[in-house]
C-alpha cells in the first residue's frame, strides 16, 4: 500500500491524492541569489497548488493575494487551469487535469511533490492514457522577477492523440492595482485596466495611470507580464487576455463554454484588451504519438517597461535557458542548506535539519562575506563529528568546504564506519 506522505529517492515530500490530504498552505523560498530579484508565490493543496505571487508585497500581486483560509476555497477557479480536447479517432472528451478527481467521469491519481526548491504536481488519467505534469519554480540570478511553470503532458497509451489545450490563469492583476483596491473597488478600478503587447504574444499587463484621490495625473510605465512558449520549438504561444473568449458567459470560471462549443478552438483575432478584469491564458494543439510528450514553458513576472519585457521574451526562449536556470535554483538553495550539512542514518532527520535552517534564513537572513571567495573558504572552520558504533571519535579539521564534507562522507561509507556521522560548518 502507498503512503499518502513519503519522501522519494530525490528528498521530494510526496502527498498522494493530495486534494484529499488535510489543508496546508505554504510559501515559495523566494530566494533568487545574490544577483536576483526575488518573487513570493504562496500555495496550496488545492487545484494546481499556487494560487498567489508577486513581488514586494501583497500590494504587487500579480494574481491577487488571498489567505489561506480563502486560498483553500478559490485555487481550483481563481488559480491556474488546464483544459484539454482529447480527440481519439472520431471520439473527444473534454477534460481537465487537477480537478476534483471525485467529480471527474476519468479514473486519475494526483500527487504533489514538494521540494525546498521548487513544487511538481502530477495527475495520471489512466482513462484517456495521459500523464500531465506541472513543474514550478521562482527564476533565479535575473535583473527581473518571474514565476516559471513547466506543462508536460504524456501520451501513456499506444493510439495517437490530438491535443486541444488552454492553459493558464482567469485573471491576472495588472500592475498599479493595490490590494485594497481590488478587495474593495475591484469593479470601480476596471476602468483604468490595460493590456499591451499582445501580437507580440507576451500581454502587458497595467493601470494607465496611479488610482489615487489627488490632482496629480501620475502615469504607469511598469507592468505585469505572461508568455508561454513550446519547449522544442521556442515558438511562443497566443495568449487570451479577455476571459470571456474562454469562459463566455461562465463568469464564475467553472466551465469553459466557448472553449467546449467550438470545434477547432483557437485565439480570437480581436479581444477587448481595456476596462475589464485581464487573464492570461495560452493556446495551442499537438499531436501525441503513443509514449511520446509534448511540454510548454509559461512565465509570468514584473518589468520596468515594454523595451525590458522584449528582452525577457527574448532571453528566456534560448535555448536551454530555462532548464539552466531550474538547476541554479535548485544549487542556489542547496548552497544555503549546506550550511547544516547533515549526514545520519535517517533520511528524514537529514532533510528536516536542512529545512530548517533554510526556514531561519528565511526570517533572519544569511550573512554574506565581503571577502573573495577563496579567503572566505580558508578561514572556514569545517566541525565533524562522528558517532562510531565501535568507539565515538571526535575530529576537527580547518578549511573544509561543502563539497569537501560531502565527500568525507562517502570516505566514512566506504571505511565501514556505522552508526550516525552529522557535519557542521561554521
Amino acid at each position: 500500500m502507498i503512503k499518502k506522505y513519503h519522501l522519494d529517492g530525490s528528498a521530494a515530500f510526496v502527498i498522494e491524492d493530495y486534494q484529499h490530504a488535510k489543508l496546508f498552505s505554504d510559501f515559495f523560498p523566494g530566494v533568487s541569489g545574490l544577483y536576483g530579484i526575488p518573487m513570493w508565490a504562496f500555495f496550496v493543496n488545492r487545484g494546481q497548488a499556487v494560487c498567489s505571487f508577486g513581488i514586494e508585497s501583497k500590494d504587487k500581486a500579480i494574481l491577487e493575494f488571498q489567505p489561506a483560509n480563502k486560498a483553500y476555497r478559490m485555487a481550483s477557479t481563481t488559480g491556474f487551469r488546464t483544459f484539454l480536447k482529447v480527440t481519439d479517432g472520431k471520439k473527444q472528451s473534454f477534460y481537465e487535469p487537477f480537478a476534483n478527481r471525485l467529480a471527474s467521469p476519468f479514473k486519475v491519481q494526483q500527487r504533489m511533490m514538494i521540494t525546498s526548491h521548487d513544487l511538481t504536481i502530477e495527475e495520471i488519467n489512466k482513462t484517456l492514457g495521459l500523464k500531465v505534469t506541472v513543474n514550478y519554480f521562482t527564476m533565479p540570478q535575473e535583473p527581473f522577477a518571474g514565476l516559471v511553470r513547466h506543462v508536460t503532458v504524456e501520451n501513456t497509451g499506444r493510439k495517437k492523440l490530438k491535443v486541444q489545450c488552454v492553459d493558464g490563469l482567469p485573471a491576472i492583476n495588472p500592475y498599479g492595482l493595490k490590494d485594497w483596491l481590488s478587495k474593495n473597488m475591484s469593479r470601480t478600478v476596471e476602468a483604468w485596466m490595460t493590456v499591451h503587447h499582445i501580437k507580440e504574444k507576451a500581454p502587458f499587463y497595467q493601470l494607465k495611470v496611479e488610482v489615487a484621490d489627488t490632482p496629480q495625473v501620475t502615469p504607469i510605465k511598469e507592468g505585469n507580464f505572461y508568455f508561454a512558449f513550446d519547449a522544442s520549438s521556442r515558438e511562443l504561444l497566443d495568449i487570451i487576455v479577455e476571459a470571456s473568449c474562454v469562459f463566455g458567459q461562465a463568469s464564475d470560471f467553472l466551465v469553459p463554454e466557448n472553449f467546449l462549443q467550438r470545434a477547432n478552438f483557437t485565439a480570437p483575432k480581436l479581444q477587448q484588451t481595456s476596462n475589464r478584469t485581464p487573464s492570461a491564458m495560452s493556446v495551442c494543439d499537438f499531436s501525441l504519438p503513443g509514449g511520446k510528450k509534448h511540454a510548454f514553458t509559461a512565465m509570468a513576472g514584473f518589468a520596468h517597461d515594454m523595451a525590458e519585457l522584449k528582452a525577457v521574451v527574448k532571453r528566456a526562449r534560448g535555448q536551454g535557458f530555462i532548464e539552466k536556470k531550474a538547476r541554479l535554483n535548485h544549487q542556489i538553495i542547496d548552497d544555503i542548506k549546506d550550511h547544516c550539512f547533515t549526514h545520519s542514518a535517517s533520511n528524514e532527520f537529514d532533510q528536516y535539519c536542512g529545512q530548517t535552517f533554510l526556514d531561519n534564513i528565511l526570517r533572519g537572513g544569511l550573512p554574506i562575506s565581503s571577502m573573495s571567495t577563496a579567503a572566505s573558504m580558508a578561514t572556514w572552520n569545517g566541525i565533524i563529528i562522528s558517532l562510531c558504533s565501535a568507539q565515538p571519535s571526535f575530529h576537527r579539521a580547518t578549511g573544509i568546504t561543502v563539497m569537501s564534507i560531502r565527500t568525507a562522507v562517502t570516505m566514512c561509507g566506504s571505511t565501514g564506519m556505522s552508526g550516525t556521522a552529522v557535519f557542521l560548518i561554521s
